[in-house]
């Protein structure tokens, strides 16, 4: 009996859902890869601000939209950035805080 009639019928419907998975796959990394790169700004943003750096400047070369907080020896800095995944576009929205004194 042959069977390759019948592999090819279940290789062509599971292939649509292994390339769904795939591309759901990719999506989900290049936001999360994109997620670390704005916390490693975030991070670098805050010690520019604790040495009295031009942080404005330094956040206008990444991001279009931030706010940057400062309350009791605290800093927050909000960003809000869109990333282009290959099935939609992410609207990543992320808060940082800092001590600006001591460790």
């Amino acid at each position: 009996m042959n069977n390759k009639g019948q592999t090819l019928v279940v290789f062509v419907l599971i292939l649509p859902i292994i390339l769904i998975l795939l591309i759901g796959i990719i999506d989900i990394g290049s936001v999360s890869i994109e997620k670390r790169k704005i916390n490693n700004v975030l991070d670098n943003a805050i010690e520019y601000y604790k040495n009295g750096k031009n942080v404005d400047k330094y956040l206008n070369k990444n991001f279009d939209n931030y706010n940057i907080y400062e309350d009791n020896g605290n800093i927050k800095i909000k960003v809000n950035k869109s990333v282009n995944g290959i099935m939609k576009n992410y609207d990543i929205e992320i808060t940082k805080e800092g001590w600006l004194y001591g460790t």
